[in-house]
């Protein structure tokens, strides 16, 4: 018996040291395998993180060439709004002394107009008194006229009878009668 016993005793020494040697074994290989996995990650990783890094300096240069179009798109801006504020400064200006022109002018205008209508009836009444007086000259003009006819007729017949009293004599009124009764 106690060769078995031995034996079992050297079976239950031995197995479990073969058992843990065996498992030891599965254990080293699933240390190996997820070693070898975790190298391949590190060595993905590390690939991502050149590529990264290249991007991230490719990224870099492009922010470093857009921050300088960007300063100088920002005082191109600066420029361009200084200068379209001076032109609407000047605009204004401008469009405020033409108002003012325009105003001015509206009210000579207005003064202008208001002349112009004196004037026009001033006008108006001076042509009713042309008109008036033309009329009276036209009825003067005939008056005129017939009273000069008037004083040549009556001229002409005091003519005639100091023509006849011219030779009327002493001896004609004797020998005349009356020459006006007959």
């Amino acid at each position: 018996m106690r060769p078995f016993i031995l034996l079992t005793l050297a079976t239950f020494l031995v197995l479990p040291t073969a058992l843990r040697a065996q498992e030891e074994d599965e254990a080293n290989a699933k240390l190996r395998d997820t070693l070898r996995k975790t190298m391949l990650q590190v060595r993905d990783l590390q690939g991502q993180i050149a590529t990264f890094q290249a991007q991230k300096i490719q990224d870099d240069a492009k922010i470093a060439d857009l921050d300088g179009k960007l300063a100088k798109l920002t005082k191109q801006s600066a420029a361009e709004k200084t200068a379209a504020d001076k032109a609407i400064a000047d605009l204004r200006a401008d469009n405020a002394a033409k108002d003012t022109r325009n105003a001015k002018q509206l009210e000579a205008l207005a003064g202008w107009k208001k002349t112009y209508e004196s004037l026009l009836a001033k006008a108006k009444e001076i042509d009713a008194k042309r008109a008036q007086l033309a009329q009276q000259k036209i009825l003067a003009d005939r008056k005129i006229a017939d009273l000069r006819a008037k004083n040549k007729a009556l001229y002409d017949l005091g003519k005639q009878i100091l023509h006849r009293y011219e030779r009327y004599g002493l001896g004609d009124a004797i020998l005349a009668r009356e020459p006006f009764i007959g």
